[in-house]
């Protein structure tokens, strides 16, 4: 909410109905805003939109016009005007529409008055804080690249450390550095395909050629008739293949590295010269405007150092200096706090990604993923890249707190304040002051327990259980769930304030089904891994074994996989561990038509196979816990959870 003395922030208002609107208003002018305006349709709300510039559009998806809201809410993320929608509608379909306009809140009607002026004032705080940290992170660029222009090497290895500088800022799976030359009209170019979190290959010329199955003149043709754009732009999915009959060599890169989404940002040399740098993604909703934005800063940086390092001799020899192809390593961005999460997949390279933006920032980030994905590993390696790696990184099991002590245990108590309170007593949310706060399972906690933490959340102060004075807290959130939250608000099992506070930075780690090019390099680091432990000399699984590995669901996730590989590697006899006894594990399952195991259903029978292989042993040496690697708590609260009693054992 706005504070006093604060600049009131200016709202328009977008209601279908003339009394919500006009109640709207009255809200929103009490709460310390000024609305600009409060109208019934896009048409009308246009017309103030261009006289009053307004900070933030609430847009209502009135039924039978949910098109033109929609198209209104893209409109103004182009702009980059922050907009929250309203809706009576929240089905699975729809919200696929609405997500992909990238709103900063959605409201489902009816709504509290609270729910409302929460979901503004994160909006609100999620867009200037979204602009301040592209405007920091465009800095640190600038930064680098005056530090790569005064290092001593080589003018491509100078090219290689700018495209790793890009990588966490301005994400690419493939990049091509373009010149226009003025005396040829023909176009110059070097490529950097990205093979791994730090890897990439520079595409020489037999190896374009070899891909392409062209000749050098059948590119020279392609190219003569391009000219480079002068304005930065992006094209998703769709608009990307839409662009390929202008730019024919787009759609063979395309083609050949299998891209779907560009951004090209274009420079002016002294020359005369025009270089464009073109990002390529496999995703096919990469770039945003915040990449637009991002480029816009930078460019006069960027055309600082190219002139710098590129000299007039380098346009004959950039274009397929000589028939052969190179593979480079860059070391700008630092490996330390990867080293044990495997994969070179683009979706584990797209975490890599976001870890790399957010984890120098404060910004709250909420990870999601299936039960055995690596959530609590990734939240580390946040916080090991953070400011804050020196501090506190406390966990939070939410699955397993106690609930008659779980107030005590997150905010702590005074000596006295219950029977039983012997002490004084800190508690977790204290004992991270100035470091960062981790709330493994956070959709278990308790509706009674989420009020509590969204009072943390928002006045960053505790209160000690019996305590007179209230404490200044300054830590760092990051939460992960394997439930998915927006249903879990929908049926009123999690708070919706709450959510968004939380869901400022969503992290999704895929399931290892969805990654299945990651597990041979998974059962490499495994194997390595326990026949070190074991002290056996275990080198590898046969191709057959590792096949059906590949095949597999895995269930359980890298957990499942590495649970697998521990039990394989202290059975193995010899060198190779072959496919003896692993049929019946792998052994495919016949799903019927009329149902398929959901989620829970296979957790609850991975559980059940532990618990009969450990003869119903829970806690202690040799139990289903030690087994599974979770503490005893959070296996009693899954076990209670998913209705598993000692007597199904």
């Amino acid at each position: 909410m706005v504070n006093k003395g604060e600049i009131k922030q200016k709202i328009l208002i977008m209601e279908g109905n003339a009394l919500v609107a006009f109640e709207l208003r009255l809200l929103l002018t009490n709460a310390g805003y000024t609305v600009c305006g409060a109208v019934d349709s896009v048409r009308e709300a246009l017309k103030i939109f261009e006289h009053h510039k307004p900070d933030m559009v609430l847009i209502d998806i009135i039924p039978g016009s949910e098109e033109v809201s929609i198209n209104w809410g893209m409109q103004l993320n182009a702009k980059d005007i922050p907009f929250i929608y309203l809706s009576e509608n929240f089905q699975a379909n729809f919200m696929e529409k609405v997500k992909a306009t990238d709103p900063y809140g959605f409201i489902v009607k009816p709504y509290r008055e609270v729910d409302l002026l929460i979901t503004l004032d994160v909006a609100l705080h999620r867009y200037q804080n979204g602009m301040e940290a592209l405007l920091r992170r465009a800095e640190i660029i600038k930064s680098e690249f005056q530090n790569i222009t005064n290092n001593n090497m080589g003018w491509k290895e100078k090219l290689l450390q700018m495209a790793a500088t890009f990588q966490s800022r301005i994400p690419f799976d493939f990049l091509s550095i373009n010149a226009e030359s003025a005396e040829t009209g023909l176009f110059n170019t070097i490529n950097f395909l990205r093979i791994g979190l730090n890897e990439y290959q520079e595409i020489g010329s037999e190896n374009f050629l070899q891909r392409t199955h062209l000749k050098l003149s059948d590119i020279q043709s392609l190219q003569k008739d391009l000219v480079i754009d002068t304005d930065i732009a992006f094209f998703n999915g769709d608009q990307f293949i839409k662009t390929w009959p202008k730019y024919p060599l787009q759609k063979l890169v395309a083609g050949i590295f299998n891209l779907k989404s560009m951004l090209t940002l274009p420079i002016q040399m002294k020359n005369g010269e025009m270089w464009s740098f073109s990002f390529y993604s496999r995703k096919t909703d990469c770039y945003t405007k915040q990449h637009v934005i991002i480029g816009n800063h930078i460019k006069p940086a960027l055309e600082q150092v190219m002139n710098t390092i590129v000299r007039a001799e380098y346009f004959t020899q950039v274009l397929f200096p000589e028939n052969k192809s190179y593979k480079t390593h860059s070391n700008l961005i630092n490996d330390k706090g990867f080293e044990d999460i495997i994969g070179k997949s683009d979706q584990m390279l797209n975490v890599f990604n976001y870890v790399s933006k957010v984890a120098p920032t404060d910004t709250s980030v909420l990870i999601f993923g299936e039960s055995g994905t690596g959530k609590e590993k990734i939240a580390k390696r946040i916080y090991q890249l953070s400011s804050r790696k020196n501090q506190p990184f406390v966990v939070i099991d939410c699955a397993s707190l106690p609930i008659h002590i779980a107030e005590s245990i997150l905010f702590g108590h005074e000596k006295g304040s219950f029977t039983g309170a012997l002490e004084k007593r800190i508690g977790k949310f204290e004992q991270a002051h100035k470091g960062t706060v981790f709330l493994d399972e956070i959709g278990e906690l308790p509706l009674e327990l989420q009020v509590k933490l969204l009072r943390v959340l928002q006045e960053k102060e505790i209160d000690r259980i019996g305590g007179k004075n209230s404490i200044k807290i300054d830590v760092r959130i990051i939460a992960a769930s394997n439930r998915d939250l927006a249903k879990e608000v929908s049926q009123g099992n999690f708070r919706l304030d709450l959510y968004y506070r939380l869901n400022i930075f969503p992290i999704l780690i895929p399931p290892l089904r969805e990654r299945v090019e990651d597990i041979p390099e998974l059962v490499s680091f495994f194997i390595e891994k326990y026949s070190q432990k074991m002290g056996k000399k275990v080198e590898r699984v046969s191709s057959k074994l590792l096949q059906e590995m590949v095949g597999h669901h895995w269930p359980g996730n890298i957990r499942e996989l590495e649970h697998f590989l521990e039990r394989a590697v202290l059975l193995a006899s010899t060198p190779i561990i072959n496919e003896n006894g692993s049929h019946t594990y792998f052994q495919k399952k016949v799903i019927h038509a009329g149902h398929v195991k959901a989620m829970d259903e296979n957790e609850r029978d991975h559980i059940l196979n532990v618990l009969k292989i450990c003869k119903g042993k829970v806690a202690g040496v040799g139990g289903a816990a030690e087994l599974l690697k979770i503490p005893s708590t959070t296996l009693n609260s899954k076990m209670k959870k998913l209705g598993i009693k000692r007597d199904f054992i």
